[in-house]
This record gives C-alpha cells, sequence and structure tokens, in this order.
C-alpha cells in the first residue's frame, strides 16, 4: 500500500512522505526532537509549511509517539500564526483530513494538544476532521489509508 510513497523530507528531527495518489503527507517525528532548541524547531516547521505549499495534501498523517519536545507558549503562538497564514492561503485545500498519534511524553502530549487547540481555525467541521489516536494503525485506518 505504501509503494507510491516519496520521501520529501528527512532531517536528524523529522521525516515527511508523500503518497500523490492519495494525496496524504505522512509526517513523523524522530526521538531526537528532544534534542531541538527554539529555533531548531521553528526551522523544521517552516520547513513543513513550504513543503504544505508545494504539495497541497488532503490527509495529514502525523505521528508524534516519538515527539519529545516541548513547546512553550510563545512558540505555540508563533506556531499558530504560521497555520493561520498557511489556511489564509486560497491555493490550500479546506477539506482536509488529520490524524494525530499522540506523544507519550506527558509534557510534549500537553503541549501538542495546546499548539493544536490554539492552531485550530475555522468552524465546528473543521474540528470533525481532526483526530487524535494512541496508535498509527487506527490512524490511518480513519484516514482511510489502510
Amino acid at each position: 500500500m505504501r509503494s507510491r510513497m516519496e520521501e520529501i523530507y528527512n532531517s536528524s528531527y523529522q521525516h515527511l512522505a508523500y503518497d500523490s495518489a492519495k494525496r496524504a503527507i505522512y509526517i513523523t517525528w524522530k526521538a531526537a526532537s528532544q534534542e531541538m532548541d527554539e529555533i531548531t524547531y521553528q526551522k523544521e516547521l517552516l520547513n513543513y509549511i513550504a513543503l504544505l505549499k508545494q504539495y497541497k495534501p488532503l490527509i495529514y498523517m502525523n505521528d508524534l509517539r516519538e515527539f519529545l519536545f516541548t513547546v512553550t507558549p510563545d512558540l505555540q503562538t508563533w506556531v499558530s500564526e504560521k497555520f493561520q497564514e498557511l489556511y489564509a492561503d486560497p491555493s490550500m485545500p479546506t477539506d482536509t483530513f488529520s490524524a494525530i498519534v499522540m506523544s507519550q511524553d506527558f509534557f510534549a502530549h500537553v503541549s501538542i494538544e495546546q499548539t493544536i487547540e490554539e492552531t485550530s481555525v475555522g468552524s465546528a467541521d473543521a474540528h470533525e476532521r481532526l483526530r487524535y489516536f494512541d496508535n498509527v494503525e487506527d490512524a490511518e485506518k480513519w484516514l482511510g489509508l489502510r
């Protein structure tokens, strides 16, 4: 099933792959994310956003199980601003589905939820298209990737 996957970005902190047939982007954060500083996190996020603008996915599969970076409140605001700019771009699809497989690290988990809460804009319908999961299999099933 994943044979159509194309690696589009790979760093010490995250790996991104794209499935053109499903217009799905797979984001997998790595355990090395624990070693990031705020500047590195910002650079990684800007790389991610640039790829979203380029590929314009309809499906986001976010694997944050190994995301160990705590996003501070100031960074949460910065992330929110960057994603609101992205969502304001009329060329970006608005009918996207996102699955987030959460980190088991308590502080990372809380900061992820707060960041997404602050970033989420739009109607209640947009919130219906975002789900949190404990494992990749359930997330992929919900997204129709399995």
